[in-house]
């Protein structure tokens, strides 16, 4: 579950992300490539991609967005998303997480993409992707 490793005295950023990319490699919970909902968020090319267009995303967006494509329907808290995106709580504050997703929001409107049927606040808590059945039928 990760408790492999452990940290003590001063850690910095880069490290820990190190650290963290480390453990999610080795349980298999980091995907490179990720087709849902007619997106691709592909990894090793920093892209995100409707209908073969793609959606500029600033770096802290996109992984954002590959952070709720890899768990769909998972819940995400503000905590959670700002740990994952930012590796520390204290740097970045709730208000500027919900700026990223607005803008992330409105970049994917921009692209005629239903955002708004997938990208779900749950308000008092966070964030979640849902990944519905094929939303063309």
């Amino acid at each position: 579950m990760g408790a492999d490793d452990y940290l003590y005295g001063n850690v910095y950023q880069e490290e820990f992300s190190a650290r963290i990319e480390a453990v999610l490699r080795r349980s298999g919970n980091d995907k490179q490539i990720v087709e849902l909902n007619q997106l691709v968020w592909d990894k090793r090319l920093l892209e995100l991609k409707y209908q073969q267009k793609v959606i500029p995303l600033a770096p802290k967006e996109f992984n954002i967005i590959g952070v709720l494509l890899q768990k769909p329907e998972k819940v995400f808290t503000n905590e959670e998303l700002v740990l994952a995106v930012w590796g520390n709580k204290d740097k970045v504050d709730s208000k500027t997480l919900h700026s990223y997703i607005r803008n992330i929001r409105g970049k994917m409107r921009d692209a005629a993409y239903p955002v708004d049927l997938h990208l779900i606040t749950v308000w008092g808590v966070g964030y979640r992707w849902h990944s519905l059945q094929d939303t063309t039928n």
